[in-house]
């Protein structure tokens, strides 16, 4: 599969809680339009699917994160109460 995938990158948010993420691009400097992902349901089974590989083939960059305090990221999951501000960052 062309591109390049790496996982667990941290991705710091303005307070200090470090969530994590998949991100897949294509090969080359960029930019890229990007698709983001955010999930309490974990990254994993999201970055490993068929529809990953076919938007990097497409030329987008997808950046699948799992939401605060849930799967590989930090912090405490509140539901809803974080998602706006960590969207942002």
């Amino acid at each position: 599969t062309a591109g390049t995938f790496a996982r667990d990158v941290a991705v710091p948010m303005r307070y200090g809680v470090v969530l994590r993420a998949d991100i897949a691009r294509p090969d080359g400097a960029g930019p890229f339009p990007t698709l983001v992902y955010r999930t309490p349901y974990g990254k994993s089974g999201t970055s490993s699917s068929p529809i990953v590989r076919k938007a990097v083939e497409r030329g987008y960059a997808v950046v699948v994160q799992d939401v605060r305090g849930r799967y590989a990221s930090d912090g405490e999951f509140r539901p809803y109460q974080q998602e706006g501000a960590d969207g942002f960052d």
